[in-house]
């Protein structure tokens, strides 16, 4: 089949491009092959006079081919049309028009055209392989499935439509009525639309998503906890376990740069101050931060001697009291040199921080039951106080390990602990819940 357009169109092209002359014979829209079953349709701008007029309609595709049809013999004009009335649905089927998609489908054709995909062959029968791409970029997809596709365009289209009438009225309300009277009528706000959240992000991650976006469905999140606790107990199990994993992640991260860059206490104390359920792992028992550089006294009547700890924890279920102090991870833990064969004498910083603490601990004993009368605070008991010393780095050498263990393994209250040590008990926490998510996740069908 050939188009050969009217000589009024032909002037009207020339009028606008004086060098333009038809095709002798006419231009191919389509060709048919009985005996094999296809179709083959070159789409042409037979319409648009001042867009390429009588080239062809799309960049990409070319040409289409439509196979498992029957009844393609055709020896009239007459003929010729039934045969392109029996184009699937989504086709255009009149040569007039130039043939090709429907003008709701350009989807399609654009798709087809970003990714250069020179054919789309359309293919009766069953889905089985399909679709795909050949060799030569020829786009292979079943009838059926360009069916679907057909199918849900124009669903999206429809209620593309529907959506911007409502908005529509709803622009015109807002900028008419409540300009005019806003007591009479209020502003309508943007209309929700049932699982519209769910289209627009649950197959986005966080960072597709704007600023302003994710502040939003925060503040939606923790409106919405209180009735999806009771409604979807499990679900919100499971988002505040995922939170903790990524919290800790992120934490984990922070520790391992401080310790490359953070090499005195101060920093470290304005870290646990900030983090202070990171102190709380150093403790095999609940306990709270009560606060830090607080007063356990040892002040002399001149005003001086001061005794303030780095931190004061209270364990959650008896009051009990606990010490924190704070040396930087850069202070060494032993001397250089061993002080006799294969072990080493504590150094300076180290054996200078437990007797710092143990005279903290000696001073809040006698002074506790001023301080709970002065600051009103009744809650805390000095039954047993435990003193937590956090400095240095695990030594990598066995000798200085056996030092160590043999150093702080002796004393009686006061745990030693060193920077890679809170870091690897972060790790393992990290690690359970991890894996206690991953056990308790359904598994995908």
């Amino acid at each position: 089949m050939t188009f050969i357009p009217k000589k009024e169109l032909v002037a009207r092209v020339q009028e606008e491009e004086p060098d333009y002359q038809p095709r002798e014979g006419g231009i191919v829209l389509a060709e048919a092959d009985a005996n094999d079953g296809w179709l083959n349709i070159w789409p042409l701008n037979t319409t648009r006079l001042g867009d390429y007029p009588f080239r062809p309609k799309y960049r990409r595709p070319r040409l289409i081919r439509i196979e498992g049809m029957s009844g393609l013999g055709a020896s009239s004009v007459y003929e010729a049309l039934e045969v392109l009335n029996k184009l699937p649905p989504g086709f255009v089927r009149s040569p007039h028009a130039g043939l090709g998609l429907d003008y709701e489908l350009r989807a399609i054709i654009d798709m087809l055209d970003d990714h250069d995909i020179d054919m789309l062959v359309v293919r009766s029968g069953r889905r089985d392989g399909l679709p795909f791409i050949d060799e030569k970029r020829n786009l292979v997809i079943a009838k059926v499935q360009f069916d679907e596709v057909r199918r849900a365009i124009r669903r999206v289209h429809a209620k593309s439509l529907d959506i911007a009438g409502e908005e529509k009225d709803r622009i015109a309300f807002n900028h008419l009525l409540s300009s005019a009277d806003a007591s009479a009528f209020p502003e309508q706000p943007p209309i929700y639309r049932k699982d519209g959240v769910v289209a627009m992000i649950g197959t986005r991650s966080a960072d597709q998503l704007s600023s302003q976006d994710q502040t939003a469905i925060v503040s939606a999140a923790h409106a919405a906890v209180r009735p999806l606790t009771t409604r979807k107990p499990e679900a919100m199990l499971q988002l505040s376990r995922d939170i903790e994993v990524i919290t800790l992640e992120r934490l984990i991260e922070e520790m391992k740069k401080r310790l490359e860059r953070d090499k005195t206490e101060r920093p470290w104390q304005r870290f646990f101050e900030q983090n202070p359920f990171i102190l709380r792992l150093a403790f095999g028992y609940p306990v709270m931060k009560m606060g830090d550089q607080i007063s356990v006294g040892g002040t002399r009547f001149d005003g001086k001697g001061e005794k303030i700890p780095d931190f004061v924890m209270k364990a959650a279920a008896t009051g009990n009291l606990a010490l924190v102090e704070i040396k930087g991870p850069d202070e060494p833990l032993f001397g250089k040199e061993p002080y006799r064969g294969g072990v080493y004498a504590p150094d300076r910083e180290l054996a200078g921080g437990v007797n710092q603490l143990l005279d903290q601990r000696h001073k809040l004993q006698m002074n506790l039951a001023v301080k709970k009368q002065e600051s009103g605070i009744y809650d805390v008991e000095v039954y047993a106080v435990e003193g937590i010393l956090v400095i240095g780095r695990t030594p990598a050498d066995r000798d200085r390990q056996k030092s160590l263990e043999l150093f702080r393994h002796d004393l009686k209250s006061v745990v030693v602990l060193t920077y890679d040590e809170l870091l690897e008990k972060l790790e393992n926490l990290h690690d359970f819940l991890q894996f206690s998510t991953a056990q308790e996740k359904p598994a995908k069908s």
